[in-house]
């Protein structure tokens, strides 16, 4: 079978662009840096960050804003649905900036953070890491 030069760039072309999905698919997700220090926006039943990074094992500062009219109540726990917080419960009322100090596990992994006023609808992924930055799906 002969190929026509206009073919062969399409082929060329079509090739190119599925070895583009697939190294990009391959790649992972996005990555965040780890920092020991983090702003998390509480406002409409939502946090603006799904995933924090933070340094294992060192103590880090996250400066809670509430933006809503009622208050909130922010914990980290090492799984999803425990009950027993690693750290807090500390409450944010409504309209105001808390900082919150505490110092990470040293086991790195996934934590969660949670509103334990509204735990299913405001929840969030704090990445403890020995990293410099780490890799969110």
């Amino acid at each position: 079978m002969r190929w026509s030069v206009k073919s062969r760039s399409l082929l060329i072309v079509l090739t190119a662009a599925l070895l583009l999905v697939f190294t990009v698919g391959c790649t992972g997700g996005e990555t965040i840096e780890v920092k020991s220090e983090w702003e998390i926006v509480m406002e409409g039943l939502a946090f603006n960050r799904g995933t924090v990074a933070v340094p294992a094992g060192q103590a880090v500062v996250i400066h809670l804003k509430n933006s809503d009219t009622y208050t909130h109540h922010f914990a980290v726990y090492r799984q999803e649905g425990d009950q027993e917080a690693i750290a807090g419960p500390v409450e944010v009322p409504a309209h105001t900036i808390k900082e919150f100090s505490f110092t990470t596990p040293e086991q790195t992994g996934a934590y969660y953070y949670r509103d334990d006023e509204y735990p299913h609808k405001m929840t969030g992924v704090m990445r403890v890491s020995d990293e410099s930055e780490v890799s969110i799906d």
